[in-house]
This record gives C-alpha cells, sequence and structure tokens, in this order.
C-alpha cells in the first residue's frame, strides 16, 4: 500500500505541472529603468501541451483523492473536461453546511434542467450544524425554498449516504425531514438536538423519521448539552425514540445519550437481530433502571451486539445493560466515564463482565476528582477483583486506568499468564506518585512467566522495578528467540531502581530485556529518569516534565512537522 501512494504521489508531482505556466522562461532584462523599449518586450509564452495521462478519468480521479475541497475547485478549473469531471466530485462529495445548497435551488415550477441536477447528485454527505462558528451571524436558511422548489416533498439527493443535524431551535430540528424520504440510500445518520427544546418537537422529528423507515445502519442520536434535567423526561419522548429505533430494520451501530435510555427504548434495542455496537453517551451520574425481575420478564437476548461502550456516564449504566442482558455475542467492554465510583461497584461490575461468555477486551478508564474529604488510596482496587476474570481464557485486552492502581503480586501475574494465553495488551495504571509503599514494585522476573505463556503480547504497563534475583540469563539467552513474544511498548510506570552498588547493573538489565524481547519494534517507557546506559538502548522516551516544558516540546515539534517522541537511540 506504501508503494501505491509514492507511485500516485512521483505521478502527481509530474502530472500537475502540465496543466501550468512553464517555469522555464526567463524575461529579457531591461536596458534602461525607465521606459521599456521593444526589445525588451516579451510574448507570451505558450501554453503547455497537456500530459497525456491526464486525459484518462481513472488516474485524474485519484489525483483528486489527494486534494481538499479548495485544491479540488482550483484543480477542476485548470484542466479539461476529464479533470472537471473528476475534481468536482471531490468539491461536492461532502458538503459542510446546507448552505451550500440554497444557490443550487430550482425556481418553482422549473422544468429545464438547471445547477440542481448537476451538482446534486454528487452529494454523499451533508452536515446542519447551528453550532458552527463560520456561519454565525448569517441569516436563516430559507426553508420555505427547499420546500417551495420540491412542492413539499423531500428534497432530492440521490447518492447522499450520510446525514449530520445539530439543532437548538425547533425549526432547525423540523428540517431534518426535507432531506429524507423513504427510499433514500441514507447509511449514517448523526442527530443532536437540545436539552432546552419543547419536547414535542423532538417527538414530531423521532416520529415523521419513524415513518420513513429508514434502512441506515448506524444511528447516532444525542442531547447537545445532555445534562441532568430537573424534572423527568417525558414517557411520550421514551415512546417516540423506542419507535424510531424499532422502524430501523438494518441497524448496527447505535449511539445513544443517557438522557434518552429507558428500559423502553433498551428493550427495543436488545430485540435488534442486527445491532454489533451500543455506545451510551451523557453526563448522567445517578441514571437508574426499574428493576428487572429475573422470574418475571427473561433477559434482553442482544443476539448479535459485540461492542457495549459508554462515555461520561455512571458506571451503573453499562452494569445494567450487563445485568439485564443475555450478551452471548458481547466480546468487547469500554467504559469511559468522569464520576467516582466505589470500590464496591468496581468489583461488582468487574465480576459482571467476567460472565461474558466471549469477552476478550474489558477497559475501564475513570478520570474523576477525588473528594476533599477522601483520600485517593481509599478508591485502591484489591487484586481480588480481578479474580473472577481469570475464568476468560479469550480475554487479549485489558486495560484499568484508574484514580489508584491496584498493587499485585508476582503470584497474580503468573496467574494471568496461564489464564489469558492470547493476551495482546495489558495495562494497569493509576496516579501515586514516587511512595513505593503504595506500588507494586514487581521484580523483572514476573516478564518471563507472561514471556512464555503469552506469545501475542504487544503492550504491557505494570509497576516493575530493576530487581533480577531468580533469573538465568544463561538459560535465557540459549531459548529460542521466535519463541518469545513480539512486544513493542514496555511501560514500568514509576520503576524503582536500587541505589549504585547494591543492585544489578544497568548492563544486566538492558541485557535482560533485549534478551527477552529479542525485536526491532521494542520500546521502554518510564516516567521517572532511568540510568543512562538503558535509556541509549531504545528510542521512546517518556520523561517526567512540567507542563511548560511539555508546551516548549509540542511547539519545537509543531514548527518541525515532527511526532512528540524523543529520539535518542542515535
Amino acid at each position: 500500500m506504501g508503494f501505491v501512494k509514492r507511485s500516485w504521489r512521483a505521478l502527481i508531482e509530474a502530472c500537475v505541472p502540465c496543466l501550468s505556466t512553464p517555469q522555464h522562461v526567463e524575461a529579457v532584462p531591461l536596458k534602461h529603468a525607465g521606459t521599456p523599449t521593444p526589445e525588451a518586450h516579451v510574448p507570451p509564452p505558450a501554453p503547455r501541451p497537456m500530459h497525456r495521462a491526464l486525459l484518462v478519468f481513472d488516474i485524474v480521479s485519484s489525483i483528486a483523492s489527494y486534494l481538499g475541497p479548495r485544491d479540488a475547485v482550483a484543480f477542476a478549473r485548470t484542466g479539461n473536461a476529464t479533470v472537471f469531471q473528476a475534481a468536482i466530485h471531490r468539491v461536492w462529495e461532502h458538503l459542510p453546511s446546507v448552505r451550500a445548497l440554497v444557490p443550487l435551488l430550482p425556481a418553482a415550477g422549473e422544468i429545464t434542467p438547471s445547477r440542481w441536477s448537476l451538482y446534486a447528485p454528487l452529494v454523499t454527505s451533508l452536515v446542519y450544524d447551528e453550532d458552527d462558528p463560520r456561519y454565525a451571524g448569517r441569516s436563516k436558511i430559507p426553508w420555505s425554498q427547499f420546500q417551495d422548489a420540491f412542492g413539499g416533498r423531500p428534497v432530492v439527493l440521490p447518492r447522499l449516504a450520510r446525514l449530520v443535524w445539530r439543532s437548538r431551535t425547533a425549526r432547525g430540528a423540523l428540517g431534518i425531514v426535507h432531506f429524507i424520504k423513504p427510499d433514500s440510500v441514507l447509511q449514517r445518520l448523526d442527530i443532536g438536538l437540545s436539552d432546552y427544546l419543547d419536547t414535542t418537537s423532538v417527538q414530531d422529528v423521532l416520529n415523521q423519521l419513524a415513518s420513513c423507515r429508514l434502512r441506515v445502519t448506524t444511528c447516532k442520536l444525542y442531547m447537545l448539552e445532555d445534562a441532568p434535567l430537573p424534572t423527568d423526561m417525558p414517557d411520550e419522548l421514551f415512546e417516540a425514540v423506542a419507535s424510531f429505533f424499532q422502524s430501523i430494520e438494518t441497524l448496527e451501530e447505535a449511539h445513544l445519550s443517557s438522557a434518552l435510555l429507558s428500559p423502553s427504548v433498551l428493550n427495543v434495542l436488545g430485540m435488534s437481530a442486527t445491532l454489533s455496537s451500543l455506545t451510551i453517551i451523557g453526563r448522567n451520574t445517578d441514571q437508574t433502571f426499574e428493576p428487572r425481575d429475573p422470574q418475571v420478564e427473561a433477559k434482553l437476548p442482544f443476539r448479535s451486539l459485540k461492542t457495549l461502550e459508554t462515555f461520561q456516564v455512571g458506571l451503573s449504566v453499562a452494569h445494567e445493560v450487563l445485568h439485564s442482558s443475555r450478551l452471548a455475542s458481547l466480546s468487547r467492554i469500554r467504559v469511559w466515564t468522569t464520576f467516582l465510583p466505589s470500590v464496591d461497584d468496581m468489583e461488582s461490575f468487574i465480576a459482571s463482565a467476567a460472565l461474558v461468555p466471549r469477552l476478550e477486551e474489558l477497559l475501564i478508564s475513570v478520570n474523576a476528582v477525588v473528594p476533599v474529604n477522601h483520600a485517593r488510596y481509599d478508591y485502591e482496587l484489591p487484586p481480588t477483583a480481578l479474580h473472577p476474570l481469570w475464568t476468560c481464557e479469550r480475554l487479549s485486552i485489558l486495560e484499568l486506568h484508574l484514580i489508584w492502581p491496584t498493587r499485585i503480586t508476582e503470584e497474580d501475574v503468573l496467574q494471568m499468564a496461564l489464564s489469558w494465553p492470547l493476551l495482546r495488551v495489558l495495562r494497569l495504571s493509576g496516579l501515586v506518585g514516587e511512595d513505593t509503599a503504595y506500588r507494586s514494585r514487581l521484580p523483572l522476573r514476573c516478564l518471563l512467566s507472561l514471556a512464555d505463556h503469552c506469545r501475542y503480547l504487544e503492550s504491557l504497563q505494570l509497576d516493575i522495578n530493576a530487581d533480577l534475583t531468580g533469573i538465568d540469563m544463561d538459560a535465557l539467552r540459549t531459548a529460542d528467540p521466535a519463541l518469545r513474544p513480539s512486544i513493542r511498548v514496555l511501560d514500568v510506570g514509576f520503576s524503582w531502581w536500587p541505589p549504585e552498588g547494591s543492585g544489578p547493573s544497568a548492563e544486566d538489565v538492558g541485557d535482560f530485556l533485549s534478551d527477552l524481547f529479542p525485536n526491532d519494534y521494542f520500546r521502554l517507557l518510564w516516567d521517572n529518569k532511568l540510568p543512562t546506559l538503558v535509556t541509549r538502548r531504545w528510542g521512546a522516551v517518556r520523561d517526567f516534565l512540567t507542563p511548560l516544558e511539555w508546551i516548549l516540546i509540542a511547539h519545537r515539534c509543531a514548527l518541525a512537522y515532527s511526532p512528540l517522541t524523543v529520539d535518542i537511540s542515535k
């Protein structure tokens, strides 16, 4: 793929200059600084003949695919009909605003072909965002013109596959009905409405969309503010949301605001036969649902659900979905929360996730503020909370980014290696500082069990010190390097390194890591300064810097167009 991109880039550099004026023509110098003489007159250069490659539509289309909207406009104006047809698709493919369609609207009763019939079939993506700062202060969109131009019928955009609609007004919310029709090829629908909008308008929009029986595969329905409201949402709104999702028989990915989630909506999503991904977004911390009696009401099937994600909601929302569903096909659980869960809630959630039969990925990230009257170590997750996960033989990714890290032992690491042979990513992190009393301080010997049993390990983040006790270096060197995991990133956190003279040398540590992970992609990450001889062996370094130093490094990297990586291997 890289060779193909380089080949197309070389073709662009060779063909595009053929569209411009030759650069080798030099003007004849003037004899005097005053009025030019007849000898100084330079006739305009003859236009350079176009390269024959620019007559092939496939080649020109590939060139246009590298261009942005502005460059595509300039490209379309410089060439022949082939260049125009290839570049104009790039210009009108993704429209950032509905305003671009207003000048194209045909007059009422117009029969002759207009610019609308030329450009409208090219539109595949359309965005309407009332909060877009680029259109702040401009006149309102004349929705009546859309209605008059097509006689009250939906706007004709035959190739529209993606529609993004964000509105804070009732009139703007109802404007979406002008662009949706039952027989459309729409695949992705993104609707964002305001919390402060009258729910009657929201219900009308959802009811009209439900009547269209859309065949979208990805649908996002959320509130723009999505703050906890002082009053409960009306039941009519939940019924409209449930009817809307029930009308979509081809839904594969659903993104739903937590303010619009109710037992009835969850029941409709759970009965979907095609839903494979469910994402819940919001800022509600204490949202609860009506309790479900397993003896009276059967659990939701979610027959094809494979991914469950939550953003900025309490842990109870994802826990309720796990508790009330069978989830026979679920394999990925990802939770990002800004609300601080208790240790008991975290243990209960991990135990519920461990009951998922096909669990392959579990990610929990807590980015919350600890109350003033609480200590951070009060939220330390005990290592016994991970014991239920030992039954998940398919687990390949485990990431726990918590307020306080979990202190695990070498026996825990050995049990992880034996229980998860398909493990690819293991990251256990938390903000603990440099106090060694609250860190795991695992010896380097624990890496041997992971290297022997987890052959697919790629990324590892544990609190490891420089203790080499109990390691047979000779046996390690004689082992077959092909049997070692192809690990790429080792994050040792706030590592504890023994003082000089009382522990292993930097050369021994470097030799051990090189023999254990013999590949060219290995990188060592840390948050404290390590011995110089160790740091010189690998290229990626994440040092512990102040915010001001990070800003200066980011500024220098931005000027140099280089990634934010300190390379000291050279």
